[in-house]
C-alpha cells in the first residue's frame, strides 16, 4: 500500500466519523434555512469526495502504472515555479474578493473563474466562456436560492 492510498483511507474514515457527528448538531428553532449543522455536512461531503478521490487516483495508478500528465507532473519538478503559481492563484483570489462587493456575486465568480481557466493554460475557446458563465450561474442558484445566503448584488442589483 502506498503512502497516498493510506492517506486516503484514512482521510475517508475521519470524513465518515465527522459526517456522524455533524449529523447529530441539533437545529435551532433561531437559525437559518441552512442551520447550524448544514456547513458541517457540506465540508464532510466534501472531505469524503476528496478523499475517494485520491483513493480511486491510488488505485488507477496501480493499475496502469501512469501517474500524472506531464504537464502537472512538470510544475513540481521546479519549487520556484510552484511557489509561482501559488502566488498567482492568490493574487487572483484577492482580487476576486475585493470585486465581490462591487461588481456582485455572478460577474464576480464568472471572471474568476475565466481567469483561473486562462492562467492554468485554457486558450480562447467556447470552453472559456461557457465554465465560468454556467459555473457561476450554478454556485449562486446553490448559495443564493438553495442554500438561501445573501450573496453580493452589485453594482447590476443596484441597477433593478
Amino acid at each position: 500500500m502506498t503512502k497516498d492510498l493510506g492517506l486516503g483511507i484514512v482521510a475517508l474514515a475521519f470524513s465518515v466519523i465527522y459526517l456522524i457527528e455533524a449529523s447529530r448538531i441539533r437545529t435551532s428553532a433561531l437559525g437559518d434555512s441552512v442551520g447550524a449543522g448544514g456547513v458541517p455536512m457540506i465540508l464532510g461531503g466534501v472531505m469524503a469526495a476528496t478523499a475517494t478521490v485520491i483513493i480511486l487516483h491510488q488505485l488507477w495508478l496501480k493499475r496502469t502504472g501512469t501517474f500524472l500528465p506531464a504537464k502537472v507532473s512538470e510544475a513540481f519538478e521546479t519549487p520556484g515555479r510552484t511557489f509561482a503559481v501559488a502566488a498567482g492563484v492568490v493574487a487572483m483570489a484577492a482580487v476576486y474578493i475585493a470585486a465581490l462587493h462591487w461588481l456582485g456575486y455572478i460577474p464576480s465568480t464568472a471572471l474568476f473563474l475565466a481567469g483561473m481557466l486562462a492562467y492554468q493554460g485554457v486558450g480562447p475557446s467556447r470552453r472559456l466562456l461557457m465554465v465560468p458563465v454556467l459555473g457561476a450561474v450554478v454556485l449562486f442558484l446553490l448559495f443564493d436560492t438553495l442554500l438561501g445566503l445573501n450573496l453580493p448584488t452589485g453594482i447590476l442589483g443596484r441597477l433593478f
